[in-house]
């Protein structure tokens, strides 16, 4: 009986030991970036994308890649989200007056944000048109013009996980709140602030979904801390603010979306730069791209990004088209 014993608490010991020697990635960690080739560019891939179903984009000011694999374009000033396939090809449209920014949630639910602060929603179980759920209450302006009121609401971003929860930014409270899957208010999720963590003035925000952990990405349009990236349920800065971090050294150059891709590498659009800033994990710039081309081909007020596998999605958007960025690695010598 003895032997017995000593033997099942030799077993336990040996699976404690064996449970204990894994490492538990902490949950700021982004993955590691493997090979990285320094000689990486991106090539605009031509012909861009300039209408949808005979309409011309009118100032395009995002562009979104869903979880069903399809394209989604805010055609702002054409009052409609465009939906189309990876190639390029027109699916169907959906009337929004004046979209700014569009996002997809793991229902497939599409979610959008409109000139007049409105959040809208399309559910995909029952399809038909997208359905005002939330209108931000009106920030009157001071005097002496206090008889007109702001649009509030810039960016929204869906959970990357199945509870159907997104965050909206509030550009003239300086907040980005949370809401519920019923398209309630439940809290501040990023409080006002100039500082790691906080934010001033919320342009864009995505979310995203990187080794299991939801992070929040957001461009702030009055701030020292102009880009982040923030793990979601404790709003740690993924980024340690430092003078040798260049993704916080960028306020004057018209940020306006920020994408993420499978390498945890961001990408930021600089609208008054006309460019895209790509930078590493770790915050450090590694690339400009949108200039080095021929005049017909570099970007024009760039607005909405996104990233998928090889490719980065750009809504061009005083360009009125969507264009497509390729890797293309140059070989070692």
């Amino acid at each position: 009986m003895k032997a017995f014993i000593t033997t099942i608490l030799i077993i336990a010991l040996i699976l404690l030991m064996l449970d204990c020697s894994e490492k538990v990635n902490q949950p700021t960690d982004l993955p590691e970036p493997g090979s990285i080739n320094p000689d990486t560019t991106y090539v605009m891939i031509t012909p861009a994308w300039t209408e949808a179903d005979g309409i011309t984009f009118d100032r395009p000011t995002d562009v979104m890649i869903g979880y069903d694999r399809f394209v989604y374009v805010a055609d702002r000033n054409n009052d409609r989200v465009v939906k189309l396939t990876l190639a390029g090809e027109f699916v169907e449209s959906y009337q929004i007056p004046n979209p700014t920014q569009i996002d997809q949630d793991r229902a497939l639910d599409l979610l959008a944000v409109n000139d007049s602060s409105v959040v809208l929603r399309r559910s995909f179980r029952e399809g038909g048109d997208f359905q005002v759920v939330y209108t931000a209450p009106d920030v009157p302006r001071p005097p002496p013009i206090d008889d007109t009121t702001y649009a509030v609401l810039f960016g929204i971003a869906a959970s990357p996980f199945p509870d159907k929860t997104y965050s909206i930014s509030n550009f003239y409270l300086n907040e980005i709140y949370r809401f519920d899957s019923g398209d309630e208010y439940v809290d501040v999720q990023v409080p006002s602030g100039n500082a790691a963590g906080r934010v001033a003035a919320p342009v864009a925000v995505n979310s995203f979904n990187i080794r299991g952990q939801y992070y929040i990405g957001y461009t702030s349009g009055r701030s020292s801390f102009a880009v982040q990236l923030i793990e979601a349920s404790t709003g740690q800065p993924v980024i340690p603010f430092s003078d040798s971090a260049d993704i916080y050294l960028t306020t004057v150059n018209g940020h306006k979306d920020i994408a993420v891709d499978d390498l945890g590498n961001i990408f930021v659009t600089m609208a008054a730069a006309s460019e895209v800033w790509k930078f590493s994990r770790d915050g450090q710039l590694l690339l400009r791209f949108g200039q080095d081309a021929p005049p017909e081909d570099r970007l024009d007020n760039p607005r909405g990004i996104d990233a998928y596998q090889q490719y980065i999605y750009v809504a061009d958007t005083d360009n009125n088209r969507v264009v497509r960025f390729e890797t293309s690695t140059s070989p070692q010598q």
